[in-house]
């Protein structure tokens, strides 16, 4: 039966694993840093001039020009016009990129911040995989460095131009580098189609799941304490930290 600890996947994955865990990958997008995506489509809402959902640009049919923005296919400016044309926006580019990342639409996260520190200060690999923009990945960088500190290798898809969980390489790319294999390996990510991209691979998968029931887009408090304390203990299991503290 599947591991009731840490929602893995696997039936006795922390006495199975034990010890064979080199490396941690985090996903960036509400693991590391949570996302406020409502906020964003509140903003634009009041200055749109149709009846399309401001939703189906990230999340539905009109979603191809946010993939191509985190594939590194077009510009920032280029997916503002994508975006203005299908909602048709009345705002400038400054206004539509300043909706898009600041005053809140990102926040890290200090406890999961915490736990990678020390994970990195026990000697484990750690590798970022994430699906992202320009936009957002700078100002992250800029704004809030700790976010990246730590990490062996950063696997962004603008970067590589290719995404999770449609192209594997993106996981095995960062692996080879730090001489890796996915069963060293335990990969933490909001979105199960990714989790299970990685088990695929024969890796070890955490589907960290802070979203709201009733809402797939709005992040719940209480799903983020519970995350935390599955992720947290599922660490402890595998052996790759102690003396943690209770959150």
């Amino acid at each position: 039966m599947p591991c009731t600890d840490c929602d893995c996947g696997h039936s006795v994955c922390c006495e199975r694993e034990l010890g064979l865990i080199r490396c941690v990958m985090f996903d960036l997008g509400n693991v590391l840093v949570l996302y406020n995506t409502p906020l964003f489509y509140s903003r634009l809402e009041s200055r749109k001039r149709n009846e399309t959902p401001v939703r189906e640009i990230l999340d539905g049919k009109y979603r191809s020009a946010f993939v191509d923005f985190e594939l590194g296919k077009i510009s920032a400016g280029e997916f503002f016009d994508r975006t203005r044309y299908t909602l048709q926006l009345d705002m400038s580019f400054e206004e539509f990129m300043s909706a898009f990342i600041e005053n809140g639409i990102m926040t890290p996260d200090p406890v999961m911040l915490e736990l990678k520190r020390g994970l990195k200060e026990r000697g484990m690999k750690l590798i970022l995989v994430t699906n992202n923009n320009p936009a957002h990945t700078e100002f992250i960088r800029r704004q809030y460095p700790e976010v990246m500190y730590g990490f062996d290798y950063e696997a962004v898809s603008y970067e590589m131009h290719m995404r999770k969980p449609d192209d594997p390489e993106i996981f095995i790319r960062p692996m080879v580098s730090l001489g890796l294999k996915a069963e060293n390996c335990l990969f933490i990510d909001d979105n199960k189609q990714n989790v299970t991209a990685f088990r695929n691979l024969g890796g070890l998968g955490y589907h960290y799941n802070v979203r709201d029931r009733d809402d797939h887009l709005r992040i719940s408090v209480d799903s983020v304490i519970r995350e935390r304390r599955h992720f947290i203990a599922m660490c402890k299991n595998l052996g790759l930290i102690n003396g943690w503290p209770e959150i």
